[in-house]
């Protein structure tokens, strides 16, 4: 309610009366002294109204605020900035749907396994994946932090699996800080994800979960919107991937192979190392609930996906081939990287 226009108006029509008779009785002496009342009292009405702004009177264009509704989903909220932790980078996958698995009309549908139909649409909601596999530097940092059980990490003074113990302390191989870790088992991986959880970048906030991705997560990244058979389309590269012929006999520094990263930008989904899934061995449709998301036993095969070096790129670093080796396994052709999603609880 505008309280300045009500007392404008009333204002305005006592002045409009007192105005009018002073009009009708102008011509008449004896009632002079009145009209110099009406006259005095109208001068103290528009005195009155002198003192209320005519913004106030007739404000121009106001209205009420209406709060905008916020249409953003909470899943989508909390992940808008997932923090860098331990130098990972993130690379967000958009919420929607993609083809999982492999059909018999796929160009190299003679490679695909059985294992790798039906194909089938999944839904999953947004995330982020690291950009790189993990590498040694990360890793040694996790173990100089006080974490090492030797059935995630042989440690040894042979360095094969490029970290060892040398009195007392953990060193990484001259030059091979920023290539993949290798060696690691499934638990050593898991374990690692779960001290970044620990670290202050991940619970000074409230919702963003390390985990290591699922095998539907990784095999979107790895697809992307167009569903490609390798990271960066439908046609086999042997230079865009460390694979038996290009990389040799070890690992490459992560981001070697620039032609083979993906559309969203992530590096080293085909080749160099086989990474670790959280997704046990079962049979498509892939359901998340049936599961096979569940902590392992030892006598459980895990996912791995992407190839390696050492292995043929063309059969093994299609985006939709399943490997599969118990959890404690550990391989020079071995490693990981990790994935950022909402906390279920």
């Amino acid at each position: 309610m505008n309280i300045s226009l009500i007392v404008f108006s009333i204002s305005l029509l006592i002045a409009l009366f007192f105005g009018a008779w002073a009009w009708r009785d102008w011509n008449d002496p004896a009632k002079h002294s009145q009209i110099q009342t009406v006259v005095t009292i109208l001068g103290l009405i528009i005195a009155i109204v002198a003192l209320f702004p005519t913004d106030q009177i007739f404000p121009l264009n106001e209205q009420e605020e209406i709060p905008t509704p916020n249409t953003t989903s909470a899943k989508e909220a909390v992940l808008a900035t997932p923090p860098m932790v331990n130098g990972h980078e993130w690379v967000e996958i958009p919420a929607g749907k993609f083809i999982i698995g492999a059909n018999d009309t796929d160009i190299f549908a003679d490679l695909a396994t059985l294992s790798e139909r039906p194909q089938h649409e999944l839904y999953l909601d947004v995330y982020w994946i690291s950009k790189y596999e993990t590498t040694n530097k990360q890793y040694k940092k996790f173990i100089d932090d006080g974490n090492l059980d030797e059935r995630w990490l042989p440690i040894n003074d042979s360095g094969f699996c490029n970290i060892w113990r040398s009195d007392g302390t953990y060193t990484t191989r001259i030059n091979l800080d920023n290539h993949p870790v290798e060696c690691v088992s499934w638990f050593g991986a898991q374990a690692y994800a779960d001290w970044l959880n620990k670290q202050p970048e991940i619970t000074d906030q409230s919702v963003c979960e390390i985990v290591l991705p699922s095998e539907a997560e990784w095999e979107k990244a790895a697809r992307g919107p167009d569903n490609y058979i390798y990271p960066w389309g439908n046609t086999f590269n042997q230079s865009n991937l460390n694979s038996h012929i290009e990389g040799g006999s070890r690992g490459m520094p992560i981001g070697s192979f620039p032609a083979g990263v993906t559309e969203s930008g992530i590096y080293d989904l085909a080749g160099n190392v086989w990474e670790w899934t959280r997704s046990q061995r079962k049979a498509y449709p892939y359901d998340n609930d049936d599961g096979r998301e569940a902590y392992p036993s030892t006598d459980t095969e895990m996912i791995v996906r992407g190839g390696a070096f050492g292995l043929n790129g063309e059969r093994y670093a299609r985006t939709t081939h399943r490997g599969s080796v118990g959890p404690q396994y550990r391989t020079n052709i071995g490693g990981f990287r990790i994935a950022c999603i909402q906390k279920t609880n």
